[in-house]
């Protein structure tokens, strides 16, 4: 995406940034703020939270622009917006409110001081967001002086990941705390392979993938793969076997996901052990194929890991058979 001002880049991670990234987006400059008490800091990131929970509602109404972000500072267009969409972000609100001073209950109306407490944050947080826009303009703060953008700047950090203007001004995601991955977990007896449903922040909805493993600056990355699956589905450690890479042909991410390859069996007892996954499904390669024509399975790491695999599973097969032909020779000469 080529961006000539800031507000437009800003506005383009406002539309397809998760919560997660947002809030992570927001709380750097603001963490930086001096002589911002414990106090302060935490109820700005409640207020963040808040705001970023709302703002991804309302994406799916269209109302992505950073105006419209900045809306929410208002403490009631902020309340009326989160009321709208019903009771699943009441414990957000709640935190949020709970986290002012002067508050003891978010069944009373907001007392004069409670407000007051409320704008101070709202004029640090807009305090954060014209930093956040001096920096994606490029802008040496310390010195005064402002340079146009160049190739290789980065314009923001995330979770294990960042954007860096790429050599035609193009933004560019790159992860530089190591590769992602994807576990296909496969039961070779049955034919069933593990996936996970989860809620999608994006999508508002809950959506069926392969366990996914974030970046991760771990050296020896079958374990990091293995902790997340452990992580996610309650299976114990095992060991886990890199079969493949998935990569982007968008020229957006630059990187790789690699494919783990590891397998379970009917005994194991499997428990989602992350808030946001709902539930973990047992389904056959034809249910698999089934799901992507459907859209019940988007996900493009997942629908690419079972071609991996499918490449994958003719090699073990053969494996299987030269193991068998070595380990009992005579069995082979008899037949």
């Amino acid at each position: 995406m080529a961006s000539s001002t800031p507000e437009e880049r800003l506005d383009f991670m406002l539309e397809n940034f998760s919560t997660t990234a947002l809030y992570e987006l927001f709380i750097n400059p603001i963490r930086e703020i001096p002589d911002l008490g414990e106090q302060w800091l935490k109820s700005l990131g409640h207020l963040l939270e808040f705001m970023s929970e709302v703002h991804a509602w309302q994406r799916i109404e269209g109302k992505v622009a950073l105006n419209s972000f900045r809306q929410l500072l208002d403490i009631e267009h902020l309340l009326a917006q989160s009321a709208s969409l019903g009771p699943q972000l009441d414990e957000c609100r709640d935190r949020y409110l709970l986290s002012l001073p002067g508050v003891k209950s978010v069944k009373k109306p907001l007392s004069p001081a409670a407000r007051q407490n409320h704008t101070t944050l709202t004029v640090l947080l807009d305090q954060a967001i014209n930093t956040l826009i001096r920096r994606l303009q490029g802008t040496d703060s310390m010195a005064g002086q402002k340079r146009s953008s160049r190739p290789g700047d980065v314009v923001l950090e995330g979770p294990g990941f960042e954007v860096v203007i790429g050599p035609k001004h193009q933004l560019i995601i790159r992860y530089p705390e190591g590769k992602t991955a994807v576990i296909l977990m496969h039961d070779p007896r049955d034919g069933h392979f593990l996936l996970v449903e989860r809620f999608s922040e994006i999508d508002s909805l809950h959506i069926l993938e392969f366990p996914r493993v974030p970046a991760s600056k771990m050296h020896n990355r079958e374990n990091a793969a293995a902790i997340t699956l452990q992580e996610l589905t309650g299976l114990p450690l095992r060991k886990l076997e890199k079969i493949g890479e998935i990569r982007p042909d968008s020229h957006m991410i630059a990187g790789a996901c690699e494919v783990y390859y590891g397998t379970f069996d009917l005994e194991e007892n499997i428990v989602p052990n992350k808030k946001w996954i709902r539930d973990v499904k047992r389904i056959t390669e034809d249910g698999l194929y089934e799901g992507g024509f459907d859209r019940r399975i988007s996900c493009a790491h997942t629908l690419a890991a079972i071609s991996i695999w499918r490449a994958f599973e003719s090699v073990r097969k053969k494996r299987e058979a030269n193991s068998r032909r070595v380990r009992n020779p005579r069995a082979e000469e008899a037949e």
